[in-house]
């Protein structure tokens, strides 16, 4: 096969691995095919020359060269990869290379067409899909005559209007005039074959436009006049028919099955391609993959709409109050199951979009097929009338979901068309979307506005009545009197609704600063336990207590009391409710201690006689009759807080272990102690860091630390003086052979050089001992709105069976030629595994482990973006392990190059070498000031 394979061109397997589905293999022969032109190649690549003025006479790129950049556009697009798509546009506008008018966009010969027309090609693919759509149609109308059906302009159109509702008529009717305008163009061969493959395109856009408008009737034309070639688009109408046309229950089903497992097959056939190109090609074939989803979600609906037949078929048998509840329960099953599907979905807007489209039009299809009899007492019909009622409740959630997806994506004429549909189906969550789509549009009074209307009329249904902007929250979660109204209204959205009301009132300061602290106190009183109420609470009287004045005691222990009831609820806002929990505690021990310092005797006497000094001024007076209570509330703190939480801030923790309070070292000691003794494996390798410290304070808190361990668990203090031992001697081992002298060591063996170590090794049992990876050390976090069980049960390292400890350490040690000559080990897992460890000496580590930690919550914020997380961004992350304060482990990260050596190596293949040494020379210092450093 692969002597074959090498018989082909690079563009021939390109173009045949694009018509079997292997978009991977495609964009890899490209790129092999563009490659091939060495010319080409240069001018792209900074490798070759970088410039104009070095490239040889003549067009930098020919048309394989040309057709290659076509291809690799195509493919990109289809990947939906933003970068390599804008990367590719860049070079080419840098070039004045364009695609051919045969190519995925047709381009005229004005080069302000030109232009405009790669910008509509990027928009689309950034999904600014109406500023795409006011592209397209500019080029469009900027077109001559003859080119006024461009098929590539006007499927590409099409395609950006297709998330739209509001844009799917006009779509329908302008592809009709075209398709039916390319059925009598025969008088030339162009118009016969060039154009067949857009003809077939827009047919399939068509078909998925009147879907998604539920129009069966046109679907059934378009079927009729669209041979039997398999395709997405019309399989899918093809099922939705059958659903519709087919009066018999059997053969309505022997039919959906026949065209669902042929759109399977198609989908397995692409997917089966995908799986040729090795474990890479799953994460390229999401569009298959989505659709076997979306056919299983179809299925469901299906499922959910036979049982509603049979509580129709058994309503006389049952009664209609338990029909009624059965037929609620299978619709509120069926959309939990739905939402729970869309919750492990790819969160991109073209991945999610179409498949809460095809969702609607299945549920707005088997609604469609219930028909009770107006005004009728019959108790079917009543019972058909109920269902009805909580489909379109489904339907109208629908909507909801597609608007907030287009609101998030940037989409806000869909996000609004989308919100006008929720609300005529009575979908209460639209005064939540509607003020949200409007602050986004920076139109915040309005949003606060319509937000107020909202609660004010569903607090006018209360038993109170009051729509004061305090009483809000005792008012929503009061019983209603229409109870009616009452199922309607869910607890969590009665309560995102409060806290968005009260976070647009802080934003625009339409209250004073008591009315909305008592409004997130409300809040926090009506939902006890909901971490988001708490963390905004707590960061908005922390905002104030940073600003205060008399109040500042106050503000203070309302702003630790709530991040930490938000720490005890869950771990959404952890990165910025522990740090500044402990910020918060810590400062404050700081500020009494300094007062302490300074007035020993008058503190002693205010203390004592509990009285005011007259040498302490009145603030200092309140800080230091506050700090027992203080302490007291950070001590309640620590027994109700989960210890993981506390373990995400070891760092911090550990950092301020010289406290200047005695009380607060005592409690910080106990706080270290517990998360040790709950989180050992994990722990120690960053308490360790604490026995060889310079400092005596912190090698003292490391005594008293072990102290309070042995008291507490004797078998975990046996486990930290083993642990001490092995730490010592990899210290010993990273600062081996740093003289002049030994600068030619490059490897040793360990029972050679440190036989004491050896020695420990065959003695001492490390086989609970845990291999500092990154993985192993960073705790896993709790989903958002995780309930108390759950944050107490929650294990965030897992199960102890699955920690990957240390077997034994390998004999031959690496010396690395970098300046601090560090020495890479190997060390075997009780997986198998080997894993590469490197002790660096003469390097401050704890500024790397920092970095790490700053590092890891970036990459908590990259994964939560949608774009972010489609794109592929993060930063790569180690374990770092500081043994004392200059030297430690550094977990070695394989297939990766330092950046000093990528730009050795590309500016010695451009025939410029680094001369390092004159780059040091010449280059500024640290200390320099920057005009001298800019000059």
């Amino acid at each position: 096969m692969s002597d074959f394979l090498n018989t082909l061109s690079h563009s021939t397997q390109a173009r045949a691995s694009r018509q079997i589905g292997g978009l991977a293999r495609t964009l890899r022969n490209w790129e092999f095919a563009f490659a091939a032109d060495e010319t080409a190649r240069k001018a792209f690549f900074v490798t070759g020359f970088v410039d104009r003025q070095e490239a040889p006479l003549g067009p930098l790129i020919g048309d394989p060269a040309k057709e290659s950049l076509i291809g690799m556009i195509e493919t990109l697009s289809s990947l939906h990869d933003t970068d390599g798509v804008m990367g590719v546009l860049a070079q080419m506008q840098h070039t004045g290379i364009h695609p051919s008018p045969k190519a995925i966009i047709s381009l005229s010969k004005t080069d302000a067409l030109k232009s405009c027309l790669l910008r509509a090609l990027q928009l689309e693919n950034e999904e600014s899909l109406e500023m795409a759509c006011a592209t397209y149609e500019h080029s469009i109308s900027s077109s001559k005559p003859q080119n006024a059906r461009d098929w590539g302009l006007h499927a590409a159109l099409f395609r950006c209007n297709l998330p739209d509702p509001a844009s799917l008529p006009s779509l329908i009717t302008r592809s009709d005039i075209l398709l039916s305008a390319a059925r009598n163009d025969k008088s030339t061969e162009r118009g016969v074959v060039e154009n067949a493959a857009w003809f077939r395109q827009l047919n399939e856009i068509r078909a998925e436009a009147v879907i998604r408008m539920g129009n069966w009737e046109e679907m059934d034309k378009v079927l009729v006049s669209e041979s039997s070639e398999a395709s997405w688009s019309f399989g899918l109408g093809k099922v939705f028919l059958a659903i519709n046309k087919c009066p018999n229950e059997i053969q309505r089903g022997l039919y959906v099955n026949e065209f669902m497992n042929d759109l399977r097959q198609n989908q397995m056939n692409i997917l089966a391609t995908s799986a040729l190109e090795g474990a890479s090609g799953y994460l390229r074939a999401s569009e298959p993959l989505v659709n076997l989803s979306l056919l299983t979600d179809i299925e469901e609906i299906l499922e959910v709409s036979d049982q509603l037949n049979k509580e129709v078929a058994m309503v006389h048998e049952l009664g209609l109050p338990q029909s009624q509840k059965n037929s609620e329960l299978l619709v509120k099953n069926m959309l939990s199951w739905l939402d729970s599907r869309v919750q492990h979905a790819k969160p991109t807007y073209h991945t999610l979009e179409p498949v809460l489209a095809m969702r609607h039009s299945a549920i707005e299809l088997i609604a469609s097929r219930i028909q009770p009899t107006m005004n009728s007492s019959n108790i079917v019909d009543e019972l058909k009338s109920h269902q009805l009622r909580l489909l379109e409740l489904a339907l109208g959630e629908n909507w909801l979901q597609r608007a907030r997806l287009a609101r998030r994506s940037g989409q806000f004429t869909t996000a609004y068309t989308c919100v006008l549909k929720a609300e005529s189906q009575g979908c209460i969550g639209t005064m939540i979307e509607y003020a949200k789509l409007l602050w986004q549009g920076n139109k915040q009074e309005a949003a606060l506005d319509s937000l107020n209307k909202g609660l004010s009329a569903l607090a006018a249904t209360s038993a109170s009545g009051d729509a004061s902007a305090q009483s809000l929250a005792q008012s929503l979660t009061a019983p209603l009197l229409d109870s009616t109204n009452h199922k309607t209204l869910d607890p969590i959205f009665v309560l995102k609704a409060l806290l968005l009301h009260a976070r647009y009132c802080v934003e625009t300061s339409h209250l004073d600063f008591d009315r909305t602290r008592r409004l997130y106190t409300d809040i926090c009183e009506a939902f006890p336990g909901c971490e988001k109420a708490h963390f905004r609470l707590a960061h908005y009287v922390d905002e104030a207590h940073v600003k205060s004045g008399s109040q500042h005691n106050v503000l203070l222990k309302i702003a630790l009391e709530n991040y930490s009831k938000a720490l005890a609820s869950g771990s959404q806002y952890i990165f910025q409710s522990m740090p500044r929990f402990l910020s918060l505690w810590l400062d404050y021990g700081s500020e009494v201690a300094k007062i302490q310092q300074r007035h020993p005797q008058a503190v002693a006497y205010s203390s004592s006689l509990n009285r005011k000094s007259a040498v302490l001024k009145s603030s200092e007076t309140n800080l230091i009759n506050t700090f027992d209570e203080v302490q007291d509330l950070v001590r309640k703190s620590i027994d109700r807080i989960p210890k993981y939480q506390f373990y995400t801030a070891i760092g911090q923790i550990l950092s301020r272990i010289c406290h200047e309070h005695p009380a607060v070292i005592n409690l910080l000691i106990d706080l270290i102690v517990l998360i040790l003794n709950e989180y050992p494996q994990q722990t120690v390798w960053f308490v360790i860091s604490l026995h060889e410290a310079t400092v005596a304070q912190r090698h003292e808190r490391f005594q008293q630390i072990c102290s309070k361990t042995n008291a507490l668990n004797p078998k975990r203090f046996r486990y930290m003086k083993q642990f001490v031992s092995l730490c010592g001697h990899l210290r010993a081992i990273s600062d081996l052979f740093l003289s002049t002298e030994h600068k030619d060591v490059r490897n040793f063996k360990i029972s050679n050089v440190v036989r004491s170590f050896t020695r420990l090794l065959e003695t001492c049992d490390f086989s609970d001992v845990l291999i500092p990876i990154h993985r192993q050390l960073v705790p896993s976090l709790l989903r958002p709105g995780a309930t108390l069980s759950e944050v107490n049960e929650h294990q965030p390292f897992g199960v102890e069976s699955r920690f990957v400890k240390l077997v034994r350490i390998e004999d031959d040690v690496e010396v690395l030629g970098s300046q601090t000559r560090p020495k890479k080990m190997y060390w075997l897992g009780s997986d198998g595994r080997r894993y590469a460890i490197v002790a660096k000496p003469n390097d401050d580590m704890r500024k790397d482990s920092r970095l790490m930690d700053m590092n890891s919550i970036i990459n908590r914020f990259l994964l939560k973006n949608p774009q972010t997380r489609h794109r592929g961004l993060g930063i790569r992350t180690y374990a770092v392990i500081p043994l004392r304060e200059h030297g430690g482990l550094i977990e070695w990260v394989s297939n990766t190059q330092p950046y000093r050596t990528i730009l050795t190596t590309l500016y010695a293949e451009a025939g410029r070498p680094l001369n390092w040494v004159t780059l040091t020379r010449f280059a500024p210092s640290l200390e320099d000031p920057l005009p001298q450093v800019l000059t």
